[in-house]
């Protein structure tokens, strides 16, 4: 006996929706996760250069009831990058306090161990973009006086292995030209 027309469509209906939940899997499961770090406890320290730091994770629920870790995000990435968008796209306080609350947004903060006050902060987000599920990495900034001493590389290698253990193909990021020492800083110390 054969499948009548409506059994084959939904069928193909169910096989593409299954296809999809397969495909977003990875992304779901890393945007589910409490405790990204929680695998990587050696990563939760940084004691090199003369660095006391801990470094802790925080999903967007996390974040959105510390305004004073939101505040620090926003005025340092505008301090440091303002100049910068304002050589190409233009700056927006709006946008970026946007982006910085979306609810796909994941963080990693890094405090001063005495002080416990914020030296530096990643943004990243788990995406499927052209078939991929990638661990995209928005934003990584840190206070110019914790810059130059290993701590920068150390983030990245944490957001790697974030990334390999969530099952990501790959850690994507973009880095505008006129951010030139962003630009040697993925290109040279990182080989990006």
């Amino acid at each position: 006996m054969s499948k009548s027309k409506s059994q084959e469509k939904k069928e193909k209906r169910l096989k593409a929706l299954e296809e999809e939940r397969q495909k977003n899997a990875p992304i779901n499961a890393a945007n589910q996760c409490e405790d990204l770090l929680a695998p990587f406890a050696p990563f939760k320290s940084y004691k090199r250069n003369n660095l006391d730091l801990e470094i802790e994770y925080f999903t967007m629920e996390k974040f959105s009831k510390t305004p004073e870790l939101l505040n620090f995000a926003f005025d340092l990435t505008k301090k440091q990058m303002e100049p910068i968008y304002d050589q190409g796209f233009g700056w927006s306080d709006a946008r970026k306090k946007k982006e910085l609350k979306d609810d796909n947004a994941r963080y990693i903060f890094v405090f001063d161990r005495q002080t416990r006050s914020p030296v530096g902060f990643v943004h990243i987000r788990f995406l499927h973009e052209d078939d991929i599920p990638k661990l995209y990495l928005y934003e990584i900034q840190i206070r110019p006086e914790y810059q130059n001493k290993g701590l920068g590389k150390f983030l990245v290698q944490i957001c790697e292995l974030i990334a390999q253990r969530n099952k990501m193909k790959c850690v994507e990021l973009t880095v505008q030209k006129a951010n030139r020492e962003a630009v040697r800083f993925y290109t040279t110390k990182l080989k990006y």
